[in-house]
């Protein structure tokens, strides 16, 4: 073999152009928060006996207000919850807890620190552009029948904040809000953005003003 010789090369026959495009394909990535600032509730709704029904049915607030009392919850973000007394929960019950867009809501949208998009109108009428009108649940207002219910309410400030990563700027008109409806009040049960669900982050939970509470018997 002479000196000169160089030893053979195989050059990939991969096509110049598919390196360069897998290099262009890549997908921009924006990341923004979208806040949340308003009403958050915690509400029960628990079937209850005729005998209840009929002892507590007629007592005012003030003495509806004495069957829930308030207990310290460890790991809850407000620290202090309600109790709600056991013979409410014996029976079918459900409990609802967010933040409820049919108060005063303010909107802001976040990508690092510059604000991308604010909204402090943020009643019922603005919040209904992004409820996706398929996806209500069951008004407890519903049960109100023959069978005595419980209902109590906790109302408190909170702030919530979903971080969101999508593959475009933000637009309003992608967010989706799936809502369940509780005697006046509107809880986000599922948040979209895009078609994709996006879980909350709870920023600000203060504690529950008893004064605030709501208690009554759902009984015809």
């Amino acid at each position: 073999m002479s000196i000169f010789s160089m030893p053979t090369t195989t050059i990939s026959k991969f096509p110049i152009h598919s390196i360069l495009d897998s290099h262009n394909t890549r997908v921009p990535s924006y990341q923004f928060e979208i806040d949340f600032i308003g009403t958050g509730v915690d509400a029960f709704v628990g079937q209850i006996s005729k005998k209840h029904g009929y002892r507590f049915k007629d007592r005012d607030q003030k003495g509806l207000n004495k069957l829930v009392g308030l207990y310290v919850c460890e790991g809850s973000p407000q620290g202090l919850v309600s109790e709600i007394p056991a013979w409410a929960w014996q029976r079918d019950h459900y409990f609802n807890q967010g933040i409820d867009i049919s108060s005063p809501l303010e909107m802001t949208v976040w990508n690092g620190e510059q604000r991308l998009y604010y909204d402090d109108e943020a009643g019922l009428s603005s919040m209904t552009d992004f409820v996706d009108e398929d996806r209500y649940g069951t008004d407890a207002a519903d049960l109100m029948t023959k069978t005595p219910y419980l209902y109590a309410r906790d109302t408190y400030r909170l702030h919530a904040s979903y971080s969101v990563t999508t593959d475009k700027p933000f637009n309003p008109d992608l967010i989706s809000l799936h809502c369940k409806d509780v005697l006046g009040c509107r809880f986000i049960t599922r948040f979209d953005y895009d078609g994709q669900t996006f879980e909350p982050e709870l920023l600000d939970w203060p504690y529950a003003d008893p004064n605030d509470r709501i208690v009554q018997i759902l009984f015809k």
